[in-house]
This record gives structure tokens, sequence and C-alpha cells, in this order.
């Protein structure tokens, strides 16, 4: 039989506050109206908890230790223990804590091998029921066309960077473009990328001359459409942030927002308002450094006239 997974770190100070507590699982879970199966998925890990599930567990625990300390018959030794672990219960700093422990929690990191051997399909159709779900998708792209608007030869040679079976390559550029047929047909969600004026020079071992110009007409058919925003970001244009990688920001709606930023040998994905906000913090400067959407119009239309004329 395996070994059960270690629980989180977070699973840990939730245990040992219902311990501290003297409660039960099922008293805890009473207490806060909710299942005592919930409670030991916290704990062990296999379900994580919102800041304001944690937060009322704590407070369920500080205020059991309290009536604890109020009463009689505790010795020194456990008076000691229980009022050491009351005030740490109730400061600052563990609240802090157990904010960066939920926040931290909510990351989660997928390898690239692990896409790989699962199936690049998979993972397209994963991030489709995603896109599904966004009201607004915001995109940044530093290192080749956006997925969301590649054109089919495109996206097969990209595939084949990952995937050497032909077949399987070929099936993961179809399922691709299913994406992009969507999010060109609209009007939901809308789209707005910003994408540096390199990651549109980017070519693939094998590809025919016209692959670029392919594409820059598929990226200006879609910058035309009333959902699609597009802004070029120039090579010449100066960062305060250094972008060192992609990221796609999907607004679910209801202040609910999921970020997946692309590093060479993962994907993460972050939840936490704190991950959120900093990318969105980052999204601002970048439109702000990007050519404005008809200056980027005109960009593309020049590109697509120096790319025929070659």
């Amino acid at each position: 039989m395996p070994a059960a997974a270690a629980p989180s770190p977070l699973g840990v100070e939730l245990r040992w506050m219902r311990k501290l507590a003297g409660l039960t699982g099922k008293h805890a879970a009473d207490l806060m109206g909710i299942s005592q199966v919930a409670v030991s998925r916290w704990e062990t890990g296999a379900r994580h908890p919102d800041l304001d599930s944690v937060e009322a567990l704590r407070r369920v625990a500080a205020e059991t230790v309290s009536g604890i300390l109020a009463g009689a018959g505790l010795s020194d030794a456990e008076r000691r223990q229980l009022s050491e672990g009351y005030e740490r219960l109730t400061s600052e700093d563990y609240q802090l804590l157990l904010s960066r422990l939920v926040d931290d929690g909510a990351t989660e990191v997928l390898s690239t091998f692990v896409i790989t051997r699962t199936g690049l399909v998979e993972r397209q159709e994963e991030i489709h029921r995603l896109e599904m779900q966004a009201q607004k998708i915001r995109h940044f792209q530093p290192l080749f066309a956006p997925g969301q608007l590649q054109t089919l030869e495109y996206a097969r040679y990209l595939m084949l960077g990952y995937e050497k079976d032909p077949r399987k390559a070929e099936e993961a550029a179809m399922a691709r473009v299913r994406r992009v047929e969507v999010i060109l047909k609209g009007p939901r969600p809308e789209y707005h990328v910003v994408i540096t004026e390199s990651a549109l020079d980017v070519t693939f071992r094998g590809a025919p001359p016209d692959l670029r110009l392919g594409l820059l007409r598929q990226i200006y058919d879609g910058a035309q459409r009333p959902h699609i925003t597009v802004q070029i970001m120039p090579r010449d244009r100066p960062y305060g942030l250094v972008p060192i990688g992609s990221f796609v920001s999907y607004d679910i709606g209801n202040d609910d927002s999921v970020v997946l930023a692309d590093t060479f040998a993962a994907q993460v994905t972050f939840r936490s308002g704190r991950d959120v906000r900093q990318y969105n913090t980052f999204w601002d400067e970048l439109t702000e450094i990007a050519l404005d959407p008809e200056e980027s119009l005109n960009w593309l239309a020049e590109a697509i006239r120096e790319s025929e004329g070659n």
C-alpha cells in the first residue's frame, strides 16, 4: 500500500489549532456549521480551504481555549501551554501566516514533462474549458505567437517542439485551432493580448517562408473584431518590469481570477488574490508601454506589406 501524502503546512496549522482547543474533528465541524469530512480533508491536504474557513476555525479554537483558561482544574503546565497557544492564536503575526499559507496553497505547478506525458490534446482541452468560463482574458506573450490567434500551420510546427510523434503533434495542433476558432467567433470571452515584436519573429526549422505572413494576417484579422484587442510591444520600448515569461489572466467573474504563467519547465497556476494583484499591476504597465490598439493595427498592416514584398 502506498504511503499517505504528507499534510500541507496549512493542514499542519489547522490540526494544531483544533488539537490545542481539545476539539475532535466532528466537534470543530459542528461549531463551524460544516461537515467533519471537510475538516479532515483540510488537515490532510486533500482539499484547500479558503481564508474565511481558516479564520472561522481559528476563532472557534481561540474561543474554546479562552473558555478553558477561564475555568478551573488546570495544572500549571497545562495552563502555561494553553496560554502560550492562545497568545499565538490571537496574534496578528499568526493570522498573517495563515493568510500566506492559504495564498500559497492556491498555487499549482504542472511540469512540462507531465503535460507532455499526459497529452498535449488533453491540456488544450483543459485550457479551452478555462477559457469558456472566463468573461475576459488578458494575455502577455513575449515568446511566440499567442495560442489563441495561431494558424494551423504555425501550431503544427510549435507542437512538434514538444511532441516528436507527428500524429500526436497534429492532434494537438488541431485541438489548439479549435480554441482559436472559438476565440475568433466571440463575442465572449473578450480577449486582450500584448505581443512583443520579437515573438512574431520566431521561426521554426523547416517552416515555409510564408509561415509568418499567414500568422500576421490571422492576428490582423482578429484585431479588427470588436471583442479582441491586440497591442504590439516594439523592441525599442523601455520596460519598467522585466518580462521573463508569458502569462494569461482569466477573469471568471465575481472577483474570481486565475493566472496561468509559463516557465521553461512548468506551467504555474495562481489563484490567490495576492498573486493575481501582482500580475494585474504588471499587466497595467505593459498595456501602457505597448502601442495602443490603433497603432498596433497599423504596425501589423505594415508588417504584412513588408512580408508580402519579401
